[in-house]
């Protein structure tokens, strides 16, 4: 090769086979940073300095599509170009790789093969593989109801302090590679109410399976429903309950005799009584109760005769009932039936006229005759547990049986 002209070389991305001074060149690889050049012709010289800028690109290029296998299996082939003492000679390649050759006196050789004098392995580059990272599938997880069975219908969801309240945990598809599913009382600060899982502020639970709900700290008036069960992974939350509050509420009514009604009345005082459904009767100090009675029918002495009831009063208040009838009624025979429940308003869940519990009376007058045609009345009183109705509010039996007789 004459002095002063360089053996350039380029890459091409597709085949372009060109024969120049019917001579062809084959394409370099990744050999050419091994390879060398002699300056000068046949007559020797200094080699050529690795530092070329034309071989310099040449390997940059060829390095940069070792990097990238992709390219290099995609391709194909390389295309290589050769231009010496003005001419432009090319080699096309095999499809499947790239052959290595090496540049020599200003004219192309090919390079030796493994084993032969000179020859160099050069190791096979395998693609690198990047893993795709598993997938993980977060588990699927629903809470039954977080509500105590001594809710009655038409209450939105509470637990009261102190007692468990069983709630149904269902875990479907869990895998450990997710890490631990924690379970915990969302929301729970002073004012909204506090509760604890088993006992804790948290609790661990990977399966199916049921746990135990119990309010340590009653909800505030006015911030009823802000609380909720909800289950995290590595902090992220996955699954939520129903809202819930935790506040007591009364139930289970009873009746007993305190004494008889004289004067221009007759009937009977009963001391009242009912209970919290956390246990502690001082928890219900949040709540009021209202007594409602349903008259029916009268018959006789008791034709049009229409009850009263009383209002709302504190719910934390044990009182007593009166059941009597004026004297100037009881001037002939007649009967009248009266139905009884309790309603309440719950103000730390926000909820007003739900039926009491167990609230349900039935309480009757008979006036007969003491003999008959005696022309003299009595009156027999009776209240009983029994399932009732008052005023659109239904309850079950309340416990309780008192029954007197007065003459007029």
């Amino acid at each position: 090769m004459e002095a002063g002209k360089s053996h350039q070389n380029q890459v091409k991305s597709s085949v372009n086979d060109e024969k120049q001074g019917g001579q062809m060149m084959s394409a370099p690889s990744f050999s050419l940073e091994s390879s060398g050049a002699s300056q000068g012709g046949d007559g020797g010289g200094g080699a050529i300095d690795a530092k070329n800028d034309t071989h310099q690109s040449i390997r940059s290029a060829m390095a940069q599509d070792a990097k990238s296998s992709d390219a290099v299996f995609d391709a194909g082939i390389k295309d290589f170009k050769s231009s010496q003492n003005g001419e432009s000679t090319s080699k096309s390649t095999d499809s499947s790789f790239v052959e290595d050759c090496k540049c020599k006196g200003g004219e192309a050789v090919e390079a030796p093969k493994t084993g032969e004098k000179g020859g160099k392995e050069e190791p096979v580059k395998t693609p690198d593989v990047i893993a795709e990272a598993p997938k993980v599938v977060l588990p699927t997880i629903n809470f039954g109801a977080v509500n105590s069975a001594t809710t009655p219908a038409g209450m939105s969801h509470r637990i009261p302090p102190r007692v468990n309240t069983a709630v149904q945990v269902t875990v479907a598809g869990y895998d450990a590679a997710v890490g631990d599913i924690e379970l915990f009382v969302e929301n729970a600060v002073a004012a909204n109410g506090i509760a604890q899982i088993d006992g804790a502020a948290t609790k661990k639970m990977n399966a199916t399976g049921s746990v135990n709900l119990s309010g340590t700290t009653q909800t505030a008036p006015g911030n009823g429903g802000k609380l909720v069960l909800a289950a995290r992974v590595k902090g992220v939350v996955i699954a939520r309950s129903a809202a819930f509050s935790v506040s007591s509420i009364p139930q289970d009514w009873t009746t007993t005799f305190v004494s008889l009604i004289t004067g221009p009345k007759r009937g009977f005082v009963v001391q009242d009584g009912f209970s919290s459904d956390s246990g502690v009767f001082a928890d219900l100090d949040q709540t009021m109760i209202s007594e409602e009675v349903q008259y029916g029918v009268g018959t006789g002495t008791f034709a049009a005769v229409a009850g009263s009831n009383s209002g709302y009063i504190a719910g934390n208040v044990l009182t007593t009932d009166s059941h009597s009838t004026p004297v100037g009624l009881l001037s002939g025979v007649g009967s009248i039936e009266a139905q009884q429940t309790c309603i309440f308003k719950d103000l730390r869940a926000g909820d007003s006229d739900i039926p009491l519990r167990n609230s349900g009376y039935k309480i009757t007058r008979d006036v007969t005759e003491t003999a008959v045609g005696s022309g003299k009345f009595q009156l027999t009183t009776h209240k009983y547990g029994a399932a009732a109705t008052a005023n659109g509010h239904f309850s079950n039996a309340a416990a309780g049986d008192v029954s007197k007789t007065q003459l007029a």
